[in-house]
Protein backbone atom coordinates (compact mmCIF):
# COMPACT_ATOMS: atom_id res chain seq x y z
CA UNK A 1 0.00 0.00 0.00
CA UNK A 2 1.78 2.49 -1.10
CA UNK A 3 1.17 6.16 -1.47
CA UNK A 4 0.57 7.98 -4.98
CA UNK A 5 3.55 10.21 -5.36
CA UNK A 6 2.32 13.79 -6.14
CA UNK A 7 5.20 15.29 -8.72
CA UNK A 8 5.54 19.24 -8.74
CA UNK A 9 7.82 20.96 -10.63
CA UNK A 10 9.64 23.97 -8.72
CA UNK A 11 7.63 26.42 -10.45
CA UNK A 12 4.04 24.74 -9.01
CA UNK A 13 5.58 24.66 -5.55
CA UNK A 14 6.33 28.30 -5.54
CA UNK A 15 2.96 29.24 -7.49
CA UNK A 16 1.54 27.49 -4.31
CA UNK A 17 3.65 28.97 -1.58
CA UNK A 18 3.31 32.41 -3.52
CA UNK A 19 -0.57 32.17 -3.52
CA UNK A 20 -0.54 30.18 0.25
CA UNK A 21 1.56 33.17 1.51
CA UNK A 22 -0.80 35.97 -0.22
CA UNK A 23 -3.71 34.91 1.24
CA UNK A 24 -2.57 34.34 4.86
CA UNK A 25 -0.74 37.85 4.78
CA UNK A 26 -4.55 39.43 3.18
CA UNK A 27 -6.17 37.78 6.14
CA UNK A 28 -3.54 38.72 8.72
CA UNK A 29 -3.62 42.69 7.61
CA UNK A 30 -7.54 42.64 7.05
CA UNK A 31 -7.99 40.76 10.77
CA UNK A 32 -5.54 44.03 12.19
CA UNK A 33 -7.19 46.82 10.25
CA UNK A 34 -10.96 45.39 11.52
CA UNK A 35 -9.19 44.93 15.07
CA UNK A 36 -8.42 48.69 14.81
CA UNK A 37 -12.00 49.82 14.06
CA UNK A 38 -10.80 50.20 10.16
CA UNK A 39 -13.87 49.10 8.08
CA UNK A 40 -12.16 47.00 5.28
CA UNK A 41 -15.08 46.53 3.26
CA UNK A 42 -15.80 50.49 2.52
CA UNK A 43 -12.12 51.90 1.07
CA UNK A 44 -13.69 54.59 0.29
CA UNK A 45 -15.09 55.91 3.47
CA UNK A 46 -12.29 54.82 5.41
CA UNK A 47 -9.90 57.26 2.87
CA UNK A 48 -12.36 60.05 3.79
CA UNK A 49 -11.83 59.45 7.91
CA UNK A 50 -8.22 59.04 7.42
CA UNK A 51 -8.00 62.57 5.63
CA UNK A 52 -10.35 63.90 8.59
CA UNK A 53 -8.41 62.42 10.54
CA UNK A 54 -4.87 64.21 9.37
CA UNK A 55 -7.14 67.46 8.62
CA UNK A 56 -7.69 67.01 13.08
CA UNK A 57 -4.26 66.11 13.69
CA UNK A 58 -2.34 69.75 11.39
CA UNK A 59 -5.61 71.31 13.83
CA UNK A 60 -3.86 70.15 17.26
CA UNK A 61 -0.59 71.03 15.97
CA UNK A 62 -1.66 74.83 15.42
CA UNK A 63 -1.00 77.52 18.25
CA UNK A 64 -3.62 79.25 17.57
CA UNK A 65 -6.32 76.74 17.60
CA UNK A 66 -4.66 75.18 20.88
CA UNK A 67 -5.47 79.09 22.22
CA UNK A 68 -8.49 78.83 21.16
CA UNK A 69 -9.49 75.75 23.15
CA UNK A 70 -7.92 77.67 25.75
CA UNK A 71 -9.78 80.30 25.92
CA UNK A 72 -13.56 78.04 25.15
CA UNK A 73 -12.32 76.02 28.26
CA UNK A 74 -11.64 79.33 30.55
CA UNK A 75 -14.97 80.24 29.41
CA UNK A 76 -17.15 77.40 30.22
CA UNK A 77 -15.51 77.20 33.75
CA UNK A 78 -16.40 80.97 33.95
CA UNK A 79 -19.92 80.07 32.96
CA UNK A 80 -19.85 77.02 35.11
CA UNK A 81 -18.54 79.13 38.30
CA UNK A 82 -21.49 81.69 37.54
CA UNK A 83 -24.38 78.93 37.62
CA UNK A 84 -23.03 78.08 41.08
CA UNK A 85 -23.01 81.24 42.50
CA UNK A 86 -26.12 82.07 40.85
CA UNK A 87 -27.63 78.73 42.55
CA UNK A 88 -26.48 79.14 45.65
CA UNK A 89 -27.97 82.99 45.84
CA UNK A 90 -31.11 82.01 44.67
CA UNK A 91 -30.73 79.52 47.55
CA UNK A 92 -29.80 81.75 49.75
CA UNK A 93 -32.75 84.45 48.81
CA UNK A 94 -35.32 81.27 49.70
CA UNK A 95 -34.18 80.89 52.44
CA UNK A 96 -34.22 84.04 54.18
CA UNK A 97 -37.83 84.90 52.86
CA UNK A 98 -38.85 81.63 54.36
CA UNK A 99 -37.33 82.92 57.61
CA UNK A 100 -38.82 86.47 57.33
CA UNK A 101 -42.21 84.84 56.42
CA UNK A 102 -41.75 82.98 59.94
CA UNK A 103 -40.77 86.23 61.55
CA UNK A 104 -43.40 88.18 60.59
CA UNK A 105 -45.84 85.05 61.35
CA UNK A 106 -44.37 85.27 64.73
CA UNK A 107 -44.96 88.73 65.12
CA UNK A 108 -48.26 88.72 64.20
CA UNK A 109 -48.89 86.25 66.40
CA UNK A 110 -47.55 87.55 69.40
CA UNK A 111 -49.36 91.42 68.25
CA UNK A 112 -53.01 88.88 68.15
CA UNK A 113 -52.44 87.51 71.64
Amino acid sequence: MGTPEMSMSNEELQIVVREAVSTAVGSAVKQTLVSLGIDVNDPIRTQEQMSALRDIAKMLEDDEFKKDLAHVRKWRQSVDKVSDVTVRTAVGVLITGFFGLIVFAVKAWLEKN
